[in-house]
């Protein structure tokens, strides 16, 4: 089988590169436009794949806690229980406080 000459190789691997770096400047510029963060924070594999948490994610030494820190409320919502449809004959109480009401890195049996 006969090679291609090198010239046509390069010229073939530049214009990959060029294309390839295009299309990223056009994403970048397309999710800088669209700022997507906000809607993409809401999709959540919780109440639809997995159970929703009874708690919202918290904690700021990961190596000490259980979950993970998360700044994205939307996320933190998305992947509560409270966030799953709920049935027409439900009513639901919300009781909000910090780690003092249930105990910090309790396991929720002795909370």
């Amino acid at each position: 089988m006969k090679q291609p000459p090198m010239k046509t190789h390069r010229t073939y691997i530049l214009r990959v590169l060029l294309k390839a770096s295009l299309l990223l400047l056009a994403v970048t510029l397309l999710f800088g436009v669209v700022k997507p963060i906000p809607w993409l924070g809401k999709i959540s594999a919780y109440n639809l794949v997995f159970p929703g948490r009874a708690r919202l994610p918290f904690g700021e030494v990961p190596d000490k806690a259980y979950n993970l820190s998360l700044y994205q409320l939307d996320a933190m919502f998305a992947a509560h229980q409270v966030a799953a449809e709920k049935a027409e004959d439900e009513y639901r109480i919300q009781t909000i406080g910090d780690s003092s009401i249930w105990g910090f890195l309790l396991p929720p049996t002795n909370s």
